[in-house]
């Protein structure tokens, strides 16, 4: 089995506003003889896993990140082939940092 990822990112400074921020990346990871096997355990989560003959898994997707200060709001959009199958899915996160 082997492995190949990589991830590129551009960062805007000032974006709109003074003291904001914008960023967006795309990345990749795809697994030769690597499969994935969604849904094996009681919580819905899935494991990757060794698997013999020509077998390929991909997961590509791409995040795109504003931050105002200490308020920070980020989107993902990613989706994992393999199997003969595409499964997608999103992300969305708010973030505020509080200082004590």
């Amino acid at each position: 089995a082997n492995e190949l990822s990589y991830q590129v990112t551009a960062k805007f400074d000032a974006f709109l506003l003074n003291k904001s921020t914008f960023a967006a990346s795309y990345g990749s990871w795809n697994g030769t003889n690597r499969a994935y096997t969604p849904w094996i355990n009681s919580d819905n989560t899935g494991s990757f896993g060794d698997k013999k003959g020509a077998f390929t898994t991909t997961l590509t997707g791409y995040t795109l990140e504003w931050n105002l200060y200490d308020v920070s709001l980020a989107f993902g959009d990613y989706t994992l082939s393999g199997n003969g199958e595409n499964n997608r899915g999103q992300a969305f996160r708010i973030g505020y940092k509080v200082t004590f």
